[in-house]
């Protein structure tokens, strides 16, 4: 009797404090692995929440949701968790996921473990930073809402702390 094997999906997780670092990430990754499906969750201005979706570098899906409290934690765990299972059910078993600047990679990984109904493997999570602008950024000052990062007041978290997150 032949068992067919079940293949999940393998995900590459990148976070990011500036743009610029993270593009260049993001080219070098879907580079390496075009059969990826690139999956970018973007903060924008008024805490809306932009999620594209690309397969072969064409657009599959562009949606917003405008954040009720500021919570980046929840738009990944009520937003980013619901599309992996959907890709899952689609069938899609490469994924790059790109965060916003204030999530790290660590809560989005640990989001996915616990939402998701199925195991999949986190082959990576790369933290995009420009190396001259590395200990500047460990050691700055200003909260992650006081930089623009975050829609929260109340997130008092630093650059420097999520980098090390």
């Amino acid at each position: 009797m032949l068992r067919s094997r079940v293949i999940g999906m393998h995900i590459t997780v990148i976070s990011s404090r500036d743009a610029l670092s993270r593009q260049h990430a993001v080219h070098d990754a879907a580079a390496a692995n075009p059969v990826a499906v690139l999956f970018l969750h973007d903060l924008l201005e008024n805490g809306v929440v932009i999620r594209m979706i690309f397969s072969q570098s064409r657009l599959l899906e562009s949606a917003q949701t405008q954040l009720e409290h500021g919570c980046l934690s929840c738009t990944v765990r009520l937003d980013l968790v619901p599309t992996i299972e959907r890709l899952l059910e689609r069938g899609e078993t490469q994924a790059i996921i790109v965060l916003p600047p204030a999530v790290s990679a660590k809560a989005a990984i640990g989001a996915l473990r616990r939402g998701l109904s199925r195991p999949v493997t986190i082959d990576s999570a790369v933290l995009a930073c420009a190396p001259d602008t590395l200990e500047a950024n460990i050691w700055d000052h200003p909260s992650l809402f006081a930089s623009g990062f975050t829609p929260a007041p109340e997130d008092h978290r630093t650059a420097g702390q999520c980098f090390i997150a």
